[in-house]
């Protein structure tokens, strides 16, 4: 892989440049790449990527900045160096290093979303309104367009945001694309910013403008015949733009476990849908503390059967990770106690769901995630927590053993001074804590480098009434 820098000069300048055509130049097409390789070739491929920077779009000291980029791209890149260096040593294997880049992973091409795509899920006025504020904020410079989150705006805001829904809805094209040509389905991991999911259809929200997810599930409906899809959220802020997007529709299953009494402050338990998409939606608000038990425990004991049941009698059907990394337990805008290890069996779980009810078609869109620095030498360039995290789910995705089980293959020891989580400006808006807790240095700083949490109590009898509830409501 290209080093990180020249990673990140060529995403700027395909931000800036457009071909001819108005795609980003540089990689095939999945439709192309099928037709030019063999099928065992293309039966390794495991992930299909795109990337967006955002370039230009972020604001000084807001958590949702330009450095999410480059952490996103530090956890992607760690991971898939791995996964190459790993089958390079395997004798079995006598390839080369850059004949393996694209036999376990490939980057995709694609175009900014058209209005047409965009407005699949947003309303016209507001696609054409957004871009009307243009020439105010290049006279502002930043903006600010709606201030719960606050959600901010540059002259580069639509730019990045419209980059972010086409890589998603190019990704989703390459995944079907594989699955149509019989070949091992790969999953798809969309590194974009702004986020989406709070997006409404008819305005920005929670520093979103244009709801990637929610536009990911109608054009996958429309252009490709899936009569079902779903979508889980494990961001830890409830994905209040996505469950009102299909808050009456019963073809759209939207499954979110978040932190309750935070931003946006809905997702109760007992918003269910409306009308013809009365249980097609699934709140878990879980108490602050939640770690890897309740996790585990509302994945595999309600969102999967919820899942599953809602995709039994479904022909074609698609699956909707929006992925956030905000419930770690470093990150500043909230108080969920996950690890980056979490997201690697998270994964693993979500890959088992696609794999026996959607045909292996698995889709990943980053959302938050805003701890790019744990502050420890050793660790820099890992991307702090939203690095590893990625790196995590990347590897679990890789098929690679999680850098948790393989340190304690090791039996590696990590000297060094325990983190802190800071609320930073943030943290009260969202409900963050303020001082990390007191533990144990080397315990600390062996998740500050390697994604190893401190494992508190977690509010067990809280959480699980919460998820007997749900399963009460929801008939599972």
């Amino acid at each position: 892989l290209l080093p990180l820098w020249l990673m990140m000069q060529a995403m700027v300048s395909a931000q800036k440049k457009l071909n001819s055509t108005g795609r980003r130049s540089g990689r095939w097409r999945t439709s192309e790449r099928c037709r030019c390789r063999a099928a065992q070739e293309l039966d390794s491929l495991k992930l299909l990527y795109a990337a967006s920077s955002g370039d230009g779009h972020t604001m000084p000291g807001h958590p949702e900045c330009f450095a999410r980029s480059n952490a996103a791209l530090n956890g992607l890149n760690t991971a898939l160096e791995e996964a190459n260096q790993a089958t390079v040593n395997d004798a079995s294997t006598p390839r080369d290093l850059e004949q393996l880049k694209n036999a376990l992973a490939n980057g995709v091409d694609y175009d900014e979303a058209t209005d047409e795509l965009l407005q699949l899920v947003h309303v016209p006025a507001y696609v054409e309104g957004l871009r009307e504020l243009l020439p105010r904020a290049r006279e502002a410079g930043c903006m600010t367009i709606e201030t719960g989150g606050p959600t901010y705006f540059t002259p580069y805001s639509v730019m990045a945001a419209v980059s972010a829904v086409g890589a998603a809805c190019a990704v989703a094209d390459e995944i079907v694309a594989f699955n149509n040509a019989a070949v091992s389905t790969p999953a798809g991991l969309v590194l974009t910013r702004p986020p989406g999911h709070h997006a409404v259809p008819g305005g920005p929200k929670g520093f979103c403008l244009y709801n990637g997810a929610a536009v990911v599930a109608r054009h996958v409906q429309q252009k490709h015949n899936c009569d079902k899809v779903v979508v889980i959220d494990f961001d830890v802020h409830y994905g209040n733009g996505t469950a009102d997007a299909f808050r009456d529709d019963s073809s759209v299953l939207y499954a979110s476990m978040h932190q309750e009494r935070i931003f946006p402050f809905e997702g109760n338990i007992d918003e269910v849908g409306q009308g013809e998409g009365e249980g097609c939606n699934l709140a878990l608000p879980l108490p602050a503390g939640t770690g890897r038990t309740l996790a585990f425990e509302s994945w595999d004991t309600v969102i999967a059967p919820k899942a599953r049941e809602f995709l039994r009698d479904a022909k074609k059907c698609f699956v909707v990770i929006s992925a956030g990394f905000d419930a770690h337990f470093l990150d500043p805008t909230a108080q969920f106690m996950w690890d980056a290890s979490d997201y690697y069996h998270l994964a693993r779980r979500a890959r088992e769901l696609a794999g026996e009810c959607a045909g292996g078609r698995l889709l990943y869109i980053m959302e938050g995630g805003y701890h790019v620095d744990n502050g420890n030498e050793a660790s820099r360039g890992v991307g702090g927590a939203l690095g590893v995290s990625i790196a995590e789910l990347t590897r679990s995705t890789l098929g690679l053993a999680s850098l948790e089980e393989t340190l304690a293959a090791r039996g590696n020891q990590v000297e060094a001074s325990a983190p802190e989580k800071k609320a930073g400006l943030f943290g009260n808006m969202f409900g963050g804590g303020g001082g990390g807790a007191k533990v144990d240095p080397v315990e600390a700083s062996r998740f500050a480098l390697y994604g190893r949490a401190p494992r508190p109590d977690e509010p067990m009898e809280l959480g699980m009434d919460i998820l007997h509830r749900a399963r009460q409501i929801h008939g599972i």
